[in-house]
């Protein structure tokens, strides 16, 4: 088989677009959830008198949803490596967020916080993928009755 060959196999293995395509879509997609979020918990810390000590543990929500998200997103048009995909997801999404996170902070460091997002958005975005690959394909048998 040539390389053409396998290029266009794949591709019809994928759905029509090749893995990165899944993956580009899902860390976009990751962004425009988390970002909004983000802005209109800024706001509401700024101006009405929302309790600092609840912020990590919103942020970190918001990272969740958007990590499982994302992978449901990016696995959802593919056909198969749902857990793969959902990883790398996870794992991208989590290393964008850190290098903002050091150029905002003016320093390099990795600590315990580092290495929970990176780990949790590695695990969420594999169980992320999961679902989304296992919920498409049932959705994709299930035909329902023509009526007549």
């Amino acid at each position: 088989m040539s390389r053409t060959n396998v290029r266009r196999y794949r591709r019809s293995v994928l759905g029509g677009h090749t893995r990165w395509y899944y993956l580009v879509c899902g860390v976009l997609t990751s962004f425009v959830f988390t970002i909004p979020v983000f802005l209109i918990l800024s706001l509401a810390v700024s101006l009405t008198d929302f309790p600092e000590q609840f912020i990590p543990p919103a942020v970190f929500a918001t990272m969740i949803l958007s990590v499982v998200a994302s992978a449901f997103m990016a696995t959802a048009g593919s056909k198969n490596s749902g857990w793969f995909n959902g990883t790398l997801v996870g794992l991208i999404y989590a290393f964008i967020i850190t290098i903002v996170r050091w150029i905002l902070e003016s320093r390099i460091y990795v600590d315990k916080d580092i290495l929970t997002l990176i780990l949790c958005g590695a695990l969420l975005g594999s169980i992320g993928g999961i679902a989304g690959i296992n919920l498409t394909l049932k959705l994709r048998r299930f035909k329902p009755k023509e009526r007549k």
